[in-house]
C-alpha cells in the first residue's frame, strides 16, 4: 500500500511541475519480459493442421472387421461431404486395394463404396 501511495504522490506532484510521468515498465521488468518472450519462441510447438480422414485411414489397417468397415464408411461419408478430401480419400481407398489383395471381402467392400461413391456425383 505504502509503494502505491509513493507512486500516486510522485505522479501527483510530477503533473502539477509539468515532467512527464515515468514510464510503468522498469528496466528490470523490461528484461524479463524479453527474456520470457525470447524463451517462448524457443520452446513453441510447430502447429501442423491434420485432415480428418488421415486419422481414419490408419483404421483400415485393424484387424477387426467393424473397425475396417467403420473406417472405410466415414472415409466415404468425409468424401462425400467435403470436396476438398475426395481425391486423396479416393486414392488412399484405391491404394488399399491395389496393396492388399489377402482381404478379398475388405477389397469388395471397398469397391462397393468407391462404387456409391460414383454414383453419387
Amino acid at each position: 500500500m505504502f509503494k502505491n501511495a509513493n507512486f500516486f504522490i510522485s505522479e501527483f506532484f510530477r503533473s502539477l511541475i509539468g515532467k512527464q510521468p515515468t514510464e510503468n515498465i522498469t528496466p528490470k521488468i523490461a528484461v524479463a519480459i524479453q527474456r520470457q518472450d525470447f524463451f517462448n519462441s524457443q520452446n513453441q510447438f510447430e502447429q501442423t493442421y491434420t485432415p480428418p480422414y488421415v486419422l481414419i485411414g490408419y483404421q483400415l489397417f485393424n484387424d477387426k472387421n467393424e473397425i475396417f468397415e467403420a473406417s472405410a464408411h466415414y472415409l466415404y461419408i468425409i468424401a462425400l461431404n467435403m470436396p476438398q478430401y475426395k481425391n486423396d480419400i479416393v486414392a488412399i481407398l484405391s491404394s488399399y486395394i491395389r496393396d492388399n489383395k489377402k482381404f478379398p471381402n475388405r477389397i469388395k467392400y471397398i469397391e462397393n463404396k468407391l462404387a456409391l461413391f460414383n454414383a453419387q456425383l
